[in-house]
């Protein structure tokens, strides 16, 4: 009885948001206030563009520890997880961008996974404004896409500010020890990007045997029965939005976001509306 009791207090501990976020905080402070005590390695981006993988695939290339959920700041080295805006005071750093148009899509799903009944994971209001109070049918699922569009162009779920806005924020104030990674190329290209990140990070040469290694190692199918929140995984593809978008969606997205998608090179013009029906 004493140990069950024990294990359910664990679990809601383990749980909690509010003391992972405070450890969260308190680790980011020690690292880019004092870098020579607490040497971290960040791994941000927006949510949904792949930086939980990127963390795994960077921990086993630097054979540097990756916790996760912790309760207390981290007070050694190691791979620091988060969605916070990127600073010049988070050194050595690796950003992560991911098409915003697949990261609407992952992000509208793993949202609406939390309509089921045993989900442990409640929606933000702004959501449950838009979202029905019980999973629709796959029918009618994509008729909430369009709110949820809106929502996550301008004030989107779990992070401070838009994807577009993130992305420049680092884009701006990029320094030498500073790595953009595309979710894309690591999909297409894993050996040549993860080695420039490496490399950049590190200041040394990346073995490609090594990084072809880690690669299969957390390659998507041997990952796929697992997720951030312990649910499964979707597709982890690229260009999944060509699924989902609407013309109405296509527009919206170009008209708020159009600038970084070219900026990234993900479109080469606004054109790009026009092939989607």
């Amino acid at each position: 009885m004493y140990n069950a009791i024990m294990m359910s207090v664990m679990d809601k501990i383990q749980s909690s948001r509010l003391l992972r976020g405070l450890a969260h905080k308190g680790t980011m402070f020690l690292g880019a206030r004092y870098p020579e005590t607490f040497p971290m390695v960040y791994v941000l981006g927006f949510p949904k563009s792949g930086t939980t993988w990127v963390c795994q695939l960077v921990a086993d290339s630097l054979k540097l520890p990756f916790p996760q959920f912790a309760l207390l700041p981290h007070t050694f080295s190691t791979i620091v997880h988060g969605h916070d805006l990127p600073k010049h005071a988070y050194t050595p750093l690796v950003y992560v961008a991911r098409d915003g148009r697949d990261v609407a899509v992952s992000m509208f799903h793993f949202e609406l996974r939390k309509l089921l009944p045993n989900s442990p994971k409640k929606l933000r209001k702004s959501l449950r404004n838009i979202f029905p109070k019980e999973m629709p049918s796959p029918e009618e699922k994509m008729k909430y896409f369009q709110p949820f569009l809106e929502l996550y162009l301008d004030s989107p779920p779990a992070s401070p500010v838009s994807w577009s806005k993130h992305i420049h924020s680092f884009l701006e104030q990029k320094s030498p020890k500073q790595s953009l990674v595309l979710y894309e190329k690591l999909l297409s290209s894993g050996v040549e990007e993860l080695s420039q990140c490496i490399e950049t990070i590190s200041g040394e040469e990346a073995d490609s045997t090594s990084i072809q290694a880690t690669l299969e190692k957390f390659s998507f199918n041997r990952m796929h029965s697992k997720s951030e929140l312990g649910a499964p995984l979707r597709k982890g593809i690229s260009g999944d939005w060509k699924e989902h978008f609407t013309k109405e969606n296509a527009q919206l997205f170009q008209d708020v976001a159009g600038d970084m998608l070219i900026a990234l090179g993900y479109e080469e013009n606004a054109s790009w509306t026009d092939s989607v029906s």
